[in-house]
Formats: structure tokens, C-alpha cells, sequence
């Protein structure tokens, strides 16, 4: 007599699993017992895949990043049919073998550039599936990364004190630098083209504003001049912003002298006289020069 019997592994279980029967039975003469035992072991796989994957941690758009995936074979039973697909890189099985022994394990590398329109941060799944040789059954595993997209920025704005002033005033040049962008900056310098260097800046975070200043004498012609911010984010990438302002001297006194003359105190008209007086008595000095000078007529 043969009987069949089906058992569904569960966890827990040894492995393998070790499977005893027993048959006995009465002579139906004798009233003699007898039995028999027969054991078998049944090997239980256990197919299994992993993905990991790594990425660039910081980038911006334009920027290539590098992800590395690596699949192994985790299980006790050899892999075929092994895909591996990802949302940003597409189908990538063509990169990778059809069949994974157990215990081995393949890596490829893959670049990317950042499109403008890729999400902040830029997120990236990728799956790995293969099935047992021996057990047909299906495993897959998911991995995924993130890069965080910076955009690095900085804004200047430059104003003046007073922008009409008299010919050798001090006027104020007042120089806003702000980090516009959503990343820190790190060694921003301030920058005038006709000043020259104005200061420095250490570290300047997102939203955060620092003021410098620098005082300019005015000569006798308009000026315009342009400051420039310029910064560096944490993967040294430069960005700059300028912005100018004009001064315009117009005639008149400017800021009184250090020693200013001596006042005149008389009037006017007793100075005039003063002077019409010298002039007269120039005047006549010159003619009698002249005359005792002048040959006699009819010399020889």
C-alpha cells in the first residue's frame, strides 16, 4: 500500500528537515506485532538576493553624480533570471550576469548628470530579482539613495552715502552682501574696482546678510564704481554678484581747511582804494622812466 503525503516547511523549521515513519501491524495468524522505520531528509533552500547602493551626497544641477550597486547572493541556492532595474538609470540588467552563485556578489558604477528638472532631494530606487535553480521561487530586494541638490547663491547691493556732494567731501560706500541661495558660503571677499579690497567674509549662511563700509574722499569728476561679492559653497563651487553706485561733485566749498586764512577785516571800498592807489603810482614810475630814457630829437 503506498500513501502520499505533502508537508509545507515553516519557519522555524531545522534544516534539513529529518522525516520519520513507522509502519506496524498484527500476523493476522500468529497475533505476532510486527513494524518497520524508514527516515529521509529533505534539504530546504533558501533562495535570497540583496541590492545596496551608494551615492553622491551633495550636488548640483548639471553636476554628474556616481551610484555604485552592488547584488549578492545571500541565499543557499544559485540564482538565474537576475534583473536589476532603477527609477532614475532604467533597466541595468544588461550590466549585470544572468546567474549569481551562491555567496558571489557583482558591482558596477554608473553616472548621471542632474537635469534642472529632477526633484530636491534627488531620490533613487533600484530592485535586484533573481530565481532559485533548483527552487523556482522568486526573491527580490530594493535599495535606495538620496542626493541633496544645493543651489549656491549671493546677492550684493552697494549704496553711498550721499551721491551729489561738493568737491572734496567724504562720502560713506555702504557694501550688503547676502547668502541668497539655501547652502552655506564660506570665504565670500568684497570687492571694489576702484577701492580694491574691501574685507572679508568667513562663513555667510543661507538667509544671513553682513554689511562692510569704506569711506571715499570726492574729486572734481563723477565716479562709478562696482562692488563685487564672491563666495564658494561646500564643493567649491564660485558664485559672484555686483552692483555699483555714482558720486557726482558739483562746484562749491567743500569741508572747510584744516587752518583756514586769516579773515580780511576792512571794508571793501577801503581795499580798492588800497590797490587803485599801487596801480597809480606804477603807472607814473613807468612814464618817467620812459621819458628820461627817450633820445633828444635831432641828435646825431
Amino acid at each position: 500500500a503506498t500513501a502520499v503525503v505533502t508537508y509545507t516547511p515553516q519557519a522555524g523549521d531545522p534544516d534539513p528537515i529529518t522525516n520519520t515513519v513507522t509502519a506496524s501491524g498484527t500476523g493476522a495468524d500468529s497475533g505476532v506485532e510486527a513494524s518497520d522505520e524508514a527516515s529521509c531528509e529533505t534539504d530546504i533552500l533558501n533562495p535570497a538576493i540583496d541590492v545596496e547602493k551608494d551615492c553622491t551626497a551633495l550636488a548640483h544641477v548639471g553636476d554628474t553624480v556616481t551610484y555604485t550597486i552592488t547584488v549578492t547572493n545571500i541565499g543557499d541556492e544559485d540564482l538565474d533570471n537576475v534583473t536589476v532595474t532603477d527609477t532614475v538609470l532604467g533597466d541595468l540588467s544588461a550590466s549585470f550576469e544572468d546567474s549569481l552563485a551562491v555567496g558571489a556578489s557583482e558591482s558596477h558604477q554608473f553616472d548621471y548628470v542632474v537635469l534642472e528638472s529632477d526633484p530636491d532631494p534627488l531620490l533613487n530606487e533600484v530592485t535586484a530579482a533573481g530565481s532559485g535553480v533548483t527552487s523556482l521561487v522568486v526573491v527580490d530586494d530594493l535599495a535606495d539613495c538620496a542626493t541633496d541638490l544645493i543651489h549656491p547663491a549671493i546677492d550684493i547691493v552697494k549704496t553711498v552715502s550721499e551721491d551729489i556732494v561738493p568737491v572734496g567731501t567724504t562720502v560713506t560706500y555702504t557694501y550688503v552682501v547676502t547668502n541668497t541661495g539655501d547652502t552655506t558660503l564660506f570665504d565670500v571677499s568684497v570687492d571694489d574696482d576702484i577701492l580694491g579690497h574691501i574685507g572679508d567674509i568667513a562663513v555667510l549662511e543661507p538667509g544671513e546678510s553682513a554689511t562692510l563700509t569704506r569711506d571715499f574722499v570726492v574729486g572734481d569728476v563723477p565716479v562709478t564704481n562696482v562692488g563685487t561679492a564672491t563666495g564658494e559653497d561646500i564643493l567649491g563651487r564660485s558664485v559672484s554678484s555686483d552692483d555699483d553706485a555714482t558720486v557726482t561733485p558739483i562746484a562749491g566749498e567743500g569741508p572747510p581747511p584744516e587752518n583756514p586764512p586769516t579773515p580780511f577785516t576792512g571794508s571793501d571800498a577801503g581795499r580798492l582804494g588800497i590797490i587803485s592807489m599801487v596801480l597809480f603810482g606804477i603807472g607814473v614810475t613807468v612814464v618817467a622812466t620812459t621819458r628820461r630814457r627817450r633820445p633828444e630829437r635831432g641828435a646825431a
